[in-house]
Parts: structure tokens; sequence; C-alpha cells
């Protein structure tokens, strides 16, 4: 399943940037696991000649260090940030099976903080975002981003790109007009349709008759 189709998106809603957590705030999970592997590796043939311990540790141990990478990996990548054309949406892994998935338009955005901590986030340039509803009943956190600075800046120029873009669009677009049309036509009654076609004949007659003039 493609991520548009995942998040839902509305119509001529348009993905901008996908954010995903800063591996470099898991390395040490990574590095754990990898021992754990390099370790197996390296006493292979060593414990494997001990006998039933020595396999059940050797086993123990690959598994281990496989489940530890394949879980950091797993859990970071299927939590991710979405900026949009029109909103922002939090998908949170909880666990194995079990996903949280939160949005907010950008007219709803009351506020955005970001916030870098500790020796590594500040080294690394990586921390977490908070972003604050007009309501304030819901609060989206994010952790663990790269450049948390940046990616706000980003989310305050699509809300600004968003305001000016409704600000400068015609009340009433043809294209517009044309599209809640077609919305509507399988609803229109046999009476109402045939009303519409002698409108638009009559309408395509008088261009007609302007282009012969």
């Amino acid at each position: 399943m493609s991520l548009s189709k995942k998040l839902q998106l509305r119509e001529n809603e348009k993905i901008v940037k996908v954010i995903r957590r800063y591996p470099l705030a898991y390395v040490w999970k990574y590095t754990v696991g990898l021992a754990f592997l390099l370790a197996c590796a390296f006493f292979t043939f060593w414990l494997l000649e001990r006998g039933w311990w020595g396999t059940t540790v050797f086993a123990a141990g690959a598994l281990a260090g496989a489940f530890l990478i394949f879980h950091t990996w797993f859990f970071n990548h299927f939590t991710f940030f979405v900026l949009t054309t029109d909103r922002i949406i939090d998908v949170y892994r909880l666990g194995w099976l079990d996903e949280v998935t939160s949005s907010v338009r950008f007219k709803d955005i009351a506020d955005i903080s970001a916030r870098r901590s500790g020796l590594f986030g500040n080294i690394f340039n990586y921390g977490s975002l908070s972003v604050l509803t007009t309501t304030e009943n819901l609060i989206i956190d994010v952790e663990k981003v790269y450049n948390p600075r940046g990616v706000q800046a980003e989310i305050f120029d699509m809300i600004d790109w968003s305001q000016t873009k409704k600000d400068n669009r015609p009340a009433h677009s043809s294209d517009a007009v044309y599209e809640e049309f077609m919305k509507i036509i399988p609803y229109l009654s046999d009476a109402r349709l045939e009303h519409v076609a002698r409108l638009i004949d009559e309408q395509y007659e008088d261009a007609e008759e302007t282009l012969v003039e």
C-alpha cells in the first residue's frame, strides 16, 4: 500500500516531506545488536564444540542481536511525521500491531516548539517537536528528528504558503464549480437533469450565434 493511500489524503492534497527518527539517535542499539552478532560469529566453533549449552548460547545470542537490530529499525521506520500541503500527520508505532495516527490542519495549529537537549542532541543536531492546537486538546510530540528547528521553519513556511494560496484563490473559479457539479450529478432527478441539459443547449446555441455574427 502506498503512503498516500495509507494516510487517506484529501483531494488535491500532496505529500511535501516525510520525516523519520534520526538514525544516529539510536546508533547505540544497532551497536549492541551488532556486538551480539559479532560475538556469536567469533565464538561460533568454540560454542558449538561445547554441546547443547554452547549451541543454546550461540542461538540465543544470534537471535538477540538480530531481534534488537530489526526491532530498532522497524519501530523507527514505521514511526514518522508527514508534512502535506494541508496538514501535518503523525504516525506513531506503539507495538508490532498497534499504530496511532494523529493529524492537524494548518488552520488549527496554535504554536510549534522545537527543542534540542543533551550532549549528543546538540552535537548531532537532533531533538523534538511539539505541535499545540488551537483548542489545546491535542498536542503532537515528535521525538528524535534531525534539525528540529529547520523542520519547524518548514512547517511555518507551509502554513504561510497555504494561507496565501487560500487568500488568492478566486471565490468562484470555473474549475471548482465544475468539480462540485460533477459530484452531484448522480443525485439529480431526471427532471433536474433535463433542465440542466436545456440550459446547456441554450448556452451552446447562444455561443454559436455569437460566432456567426
